[in-house]
């Protein structure tokens, strides 16, 4: 893959870990019952929200996978274009960690998280029907690796991660 193309994969990851950022705080904020009201209403994908707000942990936790898997491997794809650019160093790598840890930060911690918590009704319907559809395919994948991540942490662990 030329370098070109590892930077469009890794904007391309960035946006979508955006995504999941502003979709888990908006379904983390959102109460049962405020969703069962937009339901009586009538509104699009309230049904779906409905189901996330009454035990969020399981669609949180698909989304949070997610949004560190799409983060983790667009800074595998940013480290490798610069260590394929300026060769193996450790200024090469520091840099392109500083320049993912910015972006990250900003594009991916910030921002989205901030329309997520100040827009959660409009982005919780709007995307209710995929967190659902995610959690559906990937919740037993996080599941267990809550299990293992209980399983080595010292203590009782929590059922829900």
């Amino acid at each position: 893959m030329t370098n070109v193309w590892l930077i469009v994969a890794a904007v391309v990851l960035v946006s979508i870990a955006g995504s999941l950022a502003a979709m888990e705080a908006a379904v983390s904020r959102v109460r049962r019952s405020r969703a069962d009201e937009l339901q009586a209403e009538g509104k699009r994908g309230a049904a779906a929200l409905v189901v996330i707000a009454t035990d969020p942990a399981p669609f949180v936790n698909v989304l949070l996978f997610l949004r560190i898997t799409s983060m983790t491997t667009a800074t595998v794809l940013v480290v490798n274009v610069f260590v394929n650019t300026w060769g193996t160093t450790w200024s090469s790598i520091a840099v392109a960690a500083a320049t993912m840890a910015t972006v990250n930060y900003v594009v991916v911690g910030v921002a989205p998280r901030t329309i997520g918590r100040q827009n959660p009704v409009k982005v919780g319907l709007a995307t209710a029907g995929f967190v659902r559809a995610l959690a559906k395919v990937l919740g037993p994948l996080t599941r267990l690796l809550i299990l293992v991540g209980n399983a080595i942490t010292p203590g009782k662990g929590y059922r829900d991660g």
